[in-house]
């Protein structure tokens, strides 16, 4: 929209009737939310959904270093999140029911793949602040060049390796 433009766009929004459009977006967009959140919850999957009218981020319900890959899963079922972030959609304002649920049974689809390939594993000793410490821990090793704390395999004992030699 160009400078000029601008004056007309804003008077706009001084009447009533566009006051009344903004109130069905905002309900139309809720009501999808819920619904999406509604069949996320009765799938058992580990992310739900959060809106702002038009603009929705992905939550997730447990601690995980793993969040990340979502989109690539959301991808996977054709739908691209927005540039902005891992966790952003942003749907069209003439988006039609069947065009929502389209892309509802994709999102929940994701996310149930997601969850049978083992990425949204629970332990009770997992949480957001083991999570950020321990990567934070990484990327300390990382940049001074040390070594991982944890080995790639099992440890090995000193007994096995003087009985070889």
């Amino acid at each position: 929209m160009s400078w000029g433009r601008w004056p007309s766009f804003l008077s706009d929004w001084t009447r009533p009737k566009s006051w009344i459009v903004i109130a069905i977006l905002i309900r139309c967009g809720n009501g999808r939310a819920a619904q999406l959140h509604e069949r996320l919850r009765e799938a058992g999957v580990q992310v739900r959904v959060a809106n702002l009218s038009s603009v929705w981020t992905v939550c997730y319900l447990q601690p995980s270093r793993y969040h990340w890959m979502f989109q690539y899963y959301l991808r996977a079922e054709n739908l691209a999140l927005s540039w902005v972030g891992t966790g952003r959609l942003i749907f069209s304002l003439d988006f039609t029911d069947a065009d929502f649920a389209a892309v509802a049974d994709r999102f929940v689809a994701a996310a149930r793949q997601m969850q049978q390939d083992g990425w949204w594993w629970a332990d009770n000793a997992l949480t957001t602040k083991w999570i950020r410490r321990r990567v934070l821990s990484e990327m300390f090793r990382a940049r001074l060049h040390r070594p991982s704390d944890r080995s790639a395999g099992p440890p090995v004992s000193t007994a096995a390796i003087d009985s070889k030699a």
